[in-house]
């Protein structure tokens, strides 16, 4: 016999992970900034180091997520 009590906790659970998949979606699809054509392309001009490099029209561009010396 199912109570009220497992009805709930699983409704709970229910709006947790709709509201964390919602949220994980929002943050993966960020608007471009205005006044960029292209932000996915450049050509490198220099490797500062594991994770930043410059660009031939001076954008600094870091790599989110990698930690490297």
């Amino acid at each position: 016999m199912v109570t009220g009590r497992v009805y709930r906790r699983f409704g709970l659970i229910f709006v947790v992970v709709v509201v964390s998949f919602l949220l994980y979606r929002l943050s993966i699809h960020r608007p471009v900034p205005h006044g960029v054509d292209n932000p996915a392309e450049g050509r490198v001009k220099w490797v500062v180091d594991g994770d930043t490099i410059i660009l031939e029209d001076g954008r600094k561009v870091r790599y989110a997520g990698i930690d490297t010396p």
